[in-house]
């Protein structure tokens, strides 16, 4: 029973470390503006949308399918703990 509790935990933090990182990239382009410093890119004048926001993007879909993945995990795992399997 412990096993599986220390489980969910990690699994739920996963999942909440996914959900941050995700609405830090969407509030700011943290992400993007930094790696735009180290690997510069340059802005086409015809298109509004900077060109390291591409960055966070990746890292909005990766951590997407992170905290689905870890979502998952954790209902899983409470209806293991439920049923009694």
């Amino acid at each position: 029973m412990k096993t599986e509790l220390s489980k969910i935990l990690l699994n739920g933090l996963g999942f909440i470390f996914s959900v941050i990182i995700i609405w830090l990239a969407n509030t700011g382009r943290y992400f993007g503006k930094t790696l735009n410093y180290i690997l510069k890119c340059k802005d086409n004048p015809e298109y509004p949308f900077p060109c390291y926001g591409v960055y966070d993007i990746w890292i909005i879909v990766i951590f997407l399918v992170a905290g689905v993945y870890f979502l998952i995990k954790v209902l899983y795992l409470i209806y293991k703990i439920n049923t009694g399997n």
